[in-house]
């Protein structure tokens, strides 16, 4: 977030002020938007990487010690999807 608003005030510095070094507003505004969406894709990638892990553990994501739902199962080892394991 705040890359992007370095990015419009070094437009705006420049279109006001004027470009004292020819190429600097293109350059600085191509590396800070590379560099926030490369954050970005490393963001998802952690996220996909995060849930293979927690997928591979094969835990169920919680125990129900009790329910009304389920009648004649022994409730401590069913999980939170009403399967008994």
């Amino acid at each position: 977030m705040f890359v992007f608003l370095y990015a419009i005030w070094v437009v705006a510095s420049a279109v006001i002020q004027g470009i004292d070094v020819p190429g600097y507003v293109t350059l600085i505004v191509a590396v800070t938007g590379l560099g926030g969406l490369q954050m970005i894709m490393l963001g998802v990638i952690g996220e996909y990487i995060g849930r293979i892990y927690f997928e591979t553990k094969k835990r169920p994501y919680y125990f129900v010690k009790e329910s009304n739902l389920l009648s004649g199962i022994d409730h401590t080892h069913v999980h939170a999807r009403g399967v008994a394991t």
